[in-house]
């Protein structure tokens, strides 16, 4: 693959449990002074932590941010002189494969966390969808509303109103909005992992809620309006006490994966590990790699500093135990994080959590992509879209695979095999860009019109899903995957260089630079528009008879990079690129085009 394992985009690779909110949440302490210098700080985080950023508005609209939420989920508002309380909070980040919007609110200084029931707090404190709340608070009066009073009840009430599945996580003394909240993958983030809280305004801007179980599809709790849910606690923790069934195996199960998760990652980082152990017996195969070729492509390219809280897209029955499908971060010395392609599943065997394959014959990847070429002569084109990544790992003979979902031809984009004993495919021909095509050989970028994005992926709540139906020579159906994105392509409107890498130290873009050398070296200075989470350069060059790819993962404090491999002495074509992803797993890439 062009990718290695654990850098490639985590958006294409894995599908995290969301709860997936919008709006807002929080709380806070005594008001203030809009003369007095105070922090508002917490932790933002859905099941895993938010990767994204924070804003916060006072009560006359005046508002502050972004600031980034850490890898940890923490942010913090300093110095907020001449902001008025109460305030509300916004967080706007992804995890995994899904997007969010969560809100919190503060009366004063303090702590004011963002996560799900803070969310709902809002909710039940304004009665208004928090999204439009955080829009225009001074409208929405919450100088009024947001006090010390009405924010103690509505917490209280929701943590009555979800009492059932807080005592099944031993999270119900945890407060969501002031106490001390970690992703850990236990207590009330554990909740969190499992169960999904949707706030969403009715048809009168009123908000209502609904509960339902990630791992399983199930409604917890119907929609209602979130005033009549909290204001029969009782009767609502009753409706969901007969929904809560398996919530403490999973919670102990979940913990267990999570330990055997942190053990796999201190192996790989020895210098040599034993993967074995920690791979079932009756692995399968994995995106067309069987058990031994999965634990050689495990090798991570660096080293692993740290592993983010699991995530959880699904659990499967398997006889008397349950397979669980999860996803994470890993976290590398040089400040980078990147993700396996596909996401692991633990079954349980002998009593142990270990490694099992997804079953699938296929490689799939799809990202959302921008791309910047500059020619020979200075010339920049600047597009972007989708980048269609797929392959036949044991070349088992798949024909054609066809990929349907948002952004897409309505028939689907169709890829087809390269050629025999030839792993990968490209976009066939009649859905290709002509004119891009010959100017860079990008053939698996299908680039899209800003009207395009704006009517697709801001129309339609995320994750966006995209199916890939593989076929065999004879069209028969191999199997059927899916793939989530969290966030769509940016419009090319918004794109300037601050968002591109810049390439420079080489005498040219002359063919001659590259014809029959072995390697070839240069500078590079990283994207300021974002902060950069993993980079990569790779050179691609072709003649008549060959074609050749090479690639190098710089770490994030590298200036300078060095592409090895052997270059034909002649060539038709040929380009170098230098790439960078952002933290919703939106990539980048500078690309130098040879004549």
């Amino acid at each position: 693959m062009k990718q290695q394992l654990w850098k490639m985009l985590l958006l294409t690779s894995f599908i995290l449990s969301a709860l997936g909110i919008s709006g807002c949440g929080g709380g806070g302490s005594t008001a203030t002074t809009s003369g007095t210098a105070i922090t508002v700080s917490g932790t933002a985080l859905a099941g895993a932590p938010l990767f994204g950023n924070a804003w916060i508005k006072d009560a006359n609209g005046k508002k502050k941010g972004p600031v980034a939420i850490d890898k940890n989920g923490n942010f913090a508002f300093t110095n907020m002189t001449g902001m008025q309380a109460p305030f509300i909070l916004q967080a706007d980040g992804t995890a995994g494969t899904n997007s969010y919007r969560l809100c919190s609110m503060a009366t004063g200084g303090g702590t004011a966390n963002i996560n799900p029931m803070t969310n709902l707090a809002v909710a039940a404190v304004t009665g208004k969808d928090p999204a439009a709340v955080f829009t225009d608070p001074t409208a929405n009066n919450i100088k009024n509303s947001i006090n010390d009073t009405a924010v103690a009840a509505a917490i209280a009430q929701i943590k009555a109103m979800l009492k059932p599945i807080l005592d099944a996580y031993n999270a119900s003394a945890v407060d969501p909005l002031k106490g001390n909240v970690a992703a850990t993958n236990s207590g009330l983030d554990g909740v969190f992992d499992v169960v999904k809280i949707n706030v969403t305004p009715d048809n009168t801007g009123a908000a209502q809620v609904s509960v339902s179980n990630n791992l399983t599809n199930s409604t917890i709790l119907q929609t209602q309006t979130v005033s009549t849910a909290v204001a029969n606690t009782t009767q609502t923790a009753a409706t969901i006490t007969t929904q809560t069934t398996g919530l403490s195996t999973d919670a102990a199960n979940l913990q267990a994966i999570t330990a055997q998760l942190q053990l796999l990652a201190t192996e790989l980082g020895k210098t040599t590990p034993n993967l074995d152990p920690f791979f079932a017996t009756n692995f399968g195969i994995n995106s067309g790699l069987d058990r031994a070729q999965s634990i050689l492509q495990l090798a991570p390219p660096g080293k692993i500093t740290g592993i983010s809280p699991i995530s959880v897209v699904q659990k499967t029955a398997n006889g008397a135990s349950f397979d669980y499908e999860v996803s994470f971060l890993a976290y590398f010395a040089d400040g980078s994080n990147g993700a396996p392609d596909d996401n692991f599943i633990f079954t349980n065997e002998g009593g142990a959590w270990r490694l099992k394959g997804n079953n699938y014959k296929s490689y799939v990847r799809i990202q959302p992509q921008a791309y910047r070429w500059i020619d020979a002569v200075g010339t920049t084109t600047v597009k972007t879209g989708l980048d269609v990544e797929a392959e036949d790992p044991g070349v088992i003979g798949i024909a054609t695979i066809t990929i349907t979902g948002p952004g897409l031809p309505a028939a689907g984009l169709t890829m087809t095999s390269v050629g025999v004993g030839v792993t990968y495919f490209n976009i066939i021909q009649a859905q290709q860009d002509p004119t891009l095509n010959t100017l860079t050989n990008q053939w698996n970028f299908l680039p899209l019109s800003d009207a395009t994005i704006t009517g697709t992926f801001a129309a339609t709540a995320a994750p966006f899903t995209y199916t890939f139906t593989v076929k065999d020579a004879n069209g028969a159906t191999i199997e059927t995957r899916t793939k989530k994105l969290a966030v769509g392509p940016l419009l090319s409107a918004t794109l300037d260089a601050t968002y591109f890498p810049t390439i420079s130290g080489l005498a040219s873009q002359a063919m001659s630079l590259l014809t029959g050398k072995s390697s070839i070296s240069f500078f590079f200075a990283k994207p300021t528009a974002y902060t950069v989470q993993e980079q990569r350069a790779n050179l691609s060059f072709w003649n008549e008879t060959s074609n050749g790819y090479y690639d190098t993962e710089p770490l994030l404090t590298d200036t300078q990079a060095t592409i090895t491999g052997g270059i034909p002495s002649t060539l038709q074509g040929a380009w170098l690129s230098m790439g960078a992803r952002d933290g919703s797993g939106r990539r980048f890439d500078a690309v130098l085009i040879f004549k």
